[in-house]
């Protein structure tokens, strides 16, 4: 088409194209999938498809609205047009889009939150104006992001220990045995982390964060928590990339929960 542009001999694909361009806005729409685009197609054919979107009403060079932007109810009901399914699965799409964006901050809070997507949508098939309150409860907690700690814990201290917790034992399910020696662990390592951390260009020196690392599994293998102890370099290694990414959490909100 963008060879034959504007010559009539294009004109029996002018529709398919537009109708095209429109499933494929809507789909990215629905599924917020950046990555869905016109890709390698000529010019004068995005400028078809896309003065036929903005005649709908849709403006091509807007990015798909986000979990949690402050129109997205309201975009996601006009999107859905009443349709519940429509509604559910655009918000389900856009809270897993969400979790998967955000998972490295608090990895165990996001996969909670993931889990929970599952557990609705399997409790509510084929319901889906209920599907789709349920997930608008759910967009709240996203908005509202980790609320409490565990008990006698600090909310930055509960991130990692949920983290450690998913990566040293089975399903998450730390032995209540084990439990006080872990939180005493993990609040002592924060501790240690946010000094450390806090060291001038800490992430640029690998020396430092060498050290850092040594501290954290010192501390693990003292613990004598064989789950601790027997996987202490990855765990150390997951510690420190999580302590990377709460970087400014560490120092700026640590003992204040």
């Amino acid at each position: 088409m963008d060879v034959i542009l504007p010559n009539q001999a294009a004109h029996t694909y002018r529709v398919p194209a537009k109708r095209f361009g429109y499933i494929l806005r809507v789909t990215k729409e629905r599924y917020k999938d950046t990555s869905l685009n016109l890709g390698d197609a000529g010019e004068k054919v995005k400028d078809l498809i896309n003065q036929h979107l903005i005649s709908l009403g849709i403006n091509p060079q807007v990015p798909p609205v986000e979990l949690l932007d402050d129109d997205f109810i309201e975009k996601l009901n006009q999107h859905a047009g009443g349709n519940a399914e429509a509604k559910a699965s655009e918000m389900e799409h856009a809270i897993r889009k969400h979790c998967t964006v955000h998972h490295d901050e608090d990895p165990a809070f996001y996969r909670k939150l993931s889990d929970k997507v599952q557990t609705l949508i399997a409790q509510h098939q084929e319901d889906w104006v209920k599907l789709a309150e349920e997930l608008e409860k759910l967009r709240n907690v996203a908005i509202q992001g980790r609320q409490a700690g565990e008990e006698g814990m600090s909310k930055e201290a509960t991130t990692f220990y949920e983290h450690v917790a998913n990566e040293a034992f089975a399903d998450g399910k730390v032995p209540a045995s084990e439990q006080p020696k872990l939180k005493a662990v993990i609040e002592a390592i924060i501790d240690a982390l946010q000094e450390n951390v806090g060291s001038i260009d800490f992430w640029n020196n690998a020396d430092k964060q060498k050290r850092a690392r040594s501290e954290v599994k010192t501390a693990l293998t003292l613990t004598g928590i064989p789950e601790l102890k027997n996987n202490r370099e990855r765990i150390a290694v997951e510690i420190m990339k999580l302590a990377k990414n709460r970087h400014s959490e560490l120092l700026g909100h640590l003992g204040r929960d």
